[in-house]
């Protein structure tokens, strides 16, 4: 494969995993503003069983706990910056005349460069070498 395919699909690919992990982290929002809407009107009103009441209570704090663990905003932020350094990448090779060895070479750099400030899920030791 050619090296300005491989900067798409690249460039792609991240762009693809920011969105998901954009959404992930915009549905546990959600999730989490209307567990607690739900608790707060519930609550007062008796309009549920207190077990029902409580799990609706409890929503907020299970979505602040995935998210700190899983970080989607973090990732997403960390796959956009992936994306639009590859891209420009792509853009210097076919507009600017980089030549394909700079081009790789700068890639190379990049991908070291963010490998540093990956968001591993948790605590976890980011994998090496995943290939991205």
């Amino acid at each position: 494969m050619a090296l300005k395919e491989d900067l798409r699909e690249a460039v792609s690919n991240s762009q693809r995993l920011a969105l998901r992990n954009y959404y992930a982290a915009y549905t546990l929002a959600v999730c989490s503003a209307v567990g607690s809407v739900a608790a707060a009107i519930l609550a007062p009103s008796g309009a549920a069983e207190k077990g029902v009441i409580a799990v609706l209570a409890a929503v907020p704090a299970a979505v602040l706990a995935a998210n700190a663990v899983m970080k989607f905003d973090s990732r997403s932020s960390w796959r956009w910056r992936k994306a639009k350094r590859l891209k420009a990448l792509s853009r210097a090779l076919e507009y600017q005349n980089a030549t394909e060895a700079d081009v790789a070479a700068k890639w190379t750099e990049i991908d070291a460069d963010m490998e540093r400030d990956f968001q591993p899920f948790g605590g976890l030791t980011p994998p090496q070498g995943r290939g991205d």
